[in-house]
């Protein structure tokens, strides 16, 4: 009886607003950990109206939790091109810290907290991505460097980490 009300409800919105009130209810379904409701009230938002940013937020989200990084960084891009937002922006640092790409965490976390200077999770990334360049620069890397500094060559590591720590600076700036 209520999913025919619901229907019913969701019949007579505009694709625009059927869209996001999908995108409302996979957001409740995905936040208890329901994916596979989540992914097909997603999938059915973005059937509705493809420009729905936060549907495609979403798809990215549940896709991060299957472990498809390349489909939800695929959405993510797709949800960014629509519309920027903070969600976005933090999945895509996720996935590159976790692979390893701390210029572009970095970059993802400046990103969202420029969109939303308040966002908690923004910060707990960048602080993420700190620590993980901290610790290239007190590891095996920096060590590497010292060694390639003795003799006056730079490895690609001591490089990299430079880079990094200058991104990481220079958003520790903007963030004051």
């Amino acid at each position: 009886m209520l999913d025919q009300v619901d229907a019913a409800r969701l019949g007579s919105l505009t694709p625009i607003e059927r869209a996001r009130q999908l995108s409302i209810q996979a957001k409740a379904f995905l936040n208890r950990g329901l994916l596979l409701e989540a992914e097909r009230l997603y999938q059915s938002a973005v059937a509705e109206d493809g420009n729905c940013a936060e549907a495609h937020v979403g798809l990215a989200q549940v896709r991060e939790r299957t472990g498809d990084a390349a489909s939800a960084r695929m959405e993510a891009h797709q949800a960014l091109e629509l519309k920027p937002s903070a969600d976005a922006y933090l999945l895509l640092g996720r996935l590159d810290l976790q692979a390893n790409h701390l210029s572009e965490a970095s970059n993802d976390a400046a990103a969202a907290l420029k969109l939303e200077p308040a966002s908690q999770a923004a910060q707990d990334l960048s602080r993420q991505v700190q620590a993980r360049a901290g610790h290239l620069r007190e590891g095996p890397i920096a060590r590497q460097g010292e060694r390639d500094s003795l003799t006056g060559k730079s490895s690609y590591s001591e490089v990299q980490a430079q880079e990094v720590h200058a991104m990481l600076r220079q958003m520790q700036r903007f963030a004051e």
